[in-house]
């Protein structure tokens, strides 16, 4: 009896049917004396305003060696030529010479060609319909590619410094103003948070874990312990450009292990009706509705909302 595939196994035996129907496991594509790299070097060149072997490493992800040699062989054929930048003498600008633009314009009727001939069976509702599926498949891997790519280089630091709780004030009354339409008595209200706490910090018992990439804060969520038994999460705010890659929810984990590492056994927090994604994750995660009240402050009226989750 045969096995259910796999969500993996199924991606990558359609990768293996795809490359197989259109001849890329082929060394030469096309029937002609290009491999697809090759090929798709040409291509970028073309492509590419001011060209340079340091644009194609990073485009086309290859070994800065393999590119190298192929280059020199395109130049040996006479399809491409070299030139130094006028920005900097330091640099080759790389271009297509006249055979290479051509040979390049054969490549791309050829594969053309193949194409019409693999769809010809199909109604133009078939290929309108097999387009939209292939931009979906397309899309759906660029979100992995993007999160991937916004999680790259960022760190967390749990050392508050001079200065931090000063750019939280502003991540706070900027990013709420702008989603949420609150005001500058806002604003206030969190500065008179912050300087607050500043009364009663303790390193032993507050904690705050700050994601930064390049240098500048990107996010934050502190814990705030009250006694031994119980602590508030506080101050959880991702900049809008790195949400939805999981950042959010590492810095969540981060503040819920130290927590447990200090023996809480209850965690409180304040929020609104407006948080309806960050209460998600709160609801997700255990945290349990215990009172609401509808208020009118900071130029809004809203819901605000107290959940708590049970540690032991």
């Amino acid at each position: 009896m045969s096995r259910k595939l796999s969500i993996v196994e199924e991606i990558r035996a359609f990768n293996r049917e795809y490359t197989n129907l259109i001849g890329l496991m082929n060394r030469y594509l096309l029937q002609s004396e290009f491999t697809l790299h090759e090929v798709r070097i040409l291509f970028e060149i073309r492509e590419t305003s001011k060209c340079t072997s340091k644009i194609l490493k990073s485009k086309l992800d290859i070994d800065g060696g393999y590119l190298s040699r192929v280059l020199k062989k395109l130049e040996m054929m006479g399809l491409m030529d070299r030139a130094l930048s006028s920005e900097d003498m330091r640099v080759n600008v790389l271009m297509l010479t006249n055979n290479g633009l051509s040979e390049l314009k054969v490549l791309e009727t050829l594969a053309n060609e193949q194409i019409e001939e693999l769809i010809e069976h199909l109604s133009d509702d078939g290929k309108t319909g097999m387009v939209k599926s292939m931009k979906e498949i397309v899309g759906k891997m660029n979100e992995s590619t993007n999160k991937q790519e916004s999680l790259k280089g960022f760190s967390i630091r749990e050392e508050l410094r001079p200065g931090d709780l000063g750019y939280l004030a502003y991540l706070h009354a900027k990013i709420y103003h702008e989603e949420c339409g609150y005001d500058l008595e806002f604003e206030g209200y969190v500065c008179k948070t912050f300087s607050e706490f500043t009364e009663r910090y303790s390193t032993e018992r507050d904690r705050f874990f700050i994601a930064e990439k390049d240098g500048k804060m990107i996010g934050n969520i502190a814990i705030l312990g009250h006694t031994d038994e119980e602590a508030q999460l506080r101050w959880f705010i991702i900049a809008p450009k790195y949400r939805g890659v999981g950042l959010g929810q590492k810095l969540f984990q981060k503040a819920m292990e130290f927590c447990r590492e200090k023996g809480y056994e209850k965690v409180w927090l304040l929020t609104t009706s407006d948080q309806e994604k960050a209460t998600a994750m709160y609801t997700r995660e255990g945290f349990e509705l215990v009172s609401e009240a509808q208020i009118s402050v900071w130029g809004r009226e809203f819901v605000d909302r107290k959940y708590e989750l049970n540690m032991r």
